[in-house]
C-alpha cells in the first residue's frame, strides 16, 4: 500500500479483495501498536511510524535476500 497509495490497487496486486487488505493493515496496526498509514487523506500515506517501519523492514528483506543467496552460492560450490 505504501508503493501505491491506494488499498485497493495494493490489494489486488496481492489477489486479495479491497476488505481483507484493509483489515490486514488494521491487525498490523494493532500488532505494532501504531499506525502505519493515514487513511483519512487521499492519496493514502505512510505515517512517519510507518516510514520508519518500511525502512526497517527494507533492511530485513535485503539483509535475508544477502544470505539466501550466499547460501545457495555456497550449497552450489559445495556440490559441484
Amino acid at each position: 500500500m505504501a508503493r501505491h497509495r491506494n488499498t485497493t490497487k495494493a490489494a489486488q496486486i496481492q489477489g486479495l479483495g479491497q476488505p481483507t487488505a484493509t483489515t490486514h493493515f488494521k491487525k498490523l496496526d494493532e500488532q505494532l501498536g501504531v499506525l502505519l498509514f493515514d487513511r483519512i487523506k487521499r492519496p493514502i500515506m505512510l505515517t512517519s511510524d510507518g516510514s520508519a517501519v518500511l525502512e526497517l523492514i527494507t533492511a530485513i528483506v535485503t539483509g535475508l535476500t544477502a544470505m539466501r543467496n550466499h547460501l545457495n552460492a555456497h550449497h552450489s560450490q559445495n556440490t559441484s
